[in-house]
């Protein structure tokens, strides 16, 4: 390690000037020669101060691809279900509770079922339009959201439980949304418990796009969120920590200050929070119940 330490660059804060494009790195990109270079951040941590979250006791969450869930504290509290990360400045912790079962399940049941827009495509907007028509019902199906992978376990699969005759298209849909942010909540709820998150949940990512949809993550969580005025919180994350490493703010905090705008807040609602438990603990045994176990050859010829 003495050997090698050299070799690699120093270790630095986000928003610190890490050096200058040189002249070969100019020719080679278009870049102009000078230009400071901010050492900058892994995305999700942008993500989180380009949407406010990145202060002691900011909970954020990305409603994408991915489930993200995260939370600042000063010190690192570790567990299992989730990663204690350096952040973006010396002293502050990202702790990321993170699976693929996001968002991207309601990408897979828009292309199967639609509603689809004029060139064939999953329409989003109408999809959740559609889905929360119906009034939801005691024995509306559930959905497992793990097309991609679970926080469960590789061996719990997807799975649509409870369908009946008269379901329609419309309850599948609320059935995905429901079970995305449930995953959510599967995530969130233990990084709430142990570091006590301070003020509302910031939500960005493409499903912070829907006040549908991010109330319903507001009802399942049982805590308020918010969603600033930008699309591209990673993108403005960045900018702000090239902003503070250059001298345009004085800090992250002033940076945040000037340009992250809340749009929405949505509470939790107290009515929809008691049917939603209810429904939590139902899915939380369909992914106990539907955990596959290994069948031995043995067994396997004898029950085909």
């Amino acid at each position: 390690l003495e050997q090698l330490a050299p070799a690699l660059p120093p270790i630095l804060d986000g928003d610190a000037l890490a050096g200058h494009v040189t002249a070969q790195a100019a020719e080679a990109t278009g870049l102009r020669r000078g230009t400071p270079v901010v050492a900058g951040a892994h995305d999700v941590d942008a993500a989180a101060l380009g949407i406010g979250a990145a202060h002691p006791g900011a909970a954020s969450a990305v409603l994408g691809t991915f489930s993200i869930n995260q939370v600042v504290a000063t010190e690192p509290v570790t567990d299992p279900r989730w990663q204690a990360r350096s952040f973006v400045q010396k002293g502050t912790w990202l702790h990321m509770s993170t699976s693929p079962a996001g968002a991207v399940n309601f990408d897979w049941a828009l292309r199967q079922f639609g509603p689809h827009d004029t060139t064939g495509a999953g329409d989003p907007a109408a999809g959740v339009t559609e889905a929360m028509q119906p009034d939801a019902g005691p024995d509306d199906p559930l959905f497992l959201p793990f097309l991609l992978g679970s926080p469960h376990g590789a061996d719990v699969p997807a799975s649509f439980v409870g369908l009946r005759a008269w379901h329609d298209r419309a309850h599948v849909l609320r059935a995905v949304l429901e079970g995305v942010a449930f995953n959510h909540r599967t995530h969130m709820a233990p990084l709430a418990r142990r570091l006590e998150p301070v003020g509302a949940v910031r939500v960005c990512g493409g499903g912070a796009r829907s006040s549908q949809w991010t109330q319903l993550l507001a009802d399942v969580l049982g805590m308020p969120v918010e969603v600033t005025d930008t699309e591209e919180a990673g993108a403005l994350g960045a900018a702000l920590l090239a902003g503070v490493g250059t001298g345009v703010y004085g800090s992250m905090a002033q940076a945040v200050d000037r340009t992250v705008r809340v749009v929405r807040r949505q509470e939790p609602r107290e009515g929809e929070r008691a049917r939603l438990d209810a429904r939590y603990r139902r899915y939380l045994s369909l992914v106990d119940a539907t955990r596959w176990v290994p069948i031995a050859d043995t067994d396997r010829q004898e029950r085909t």
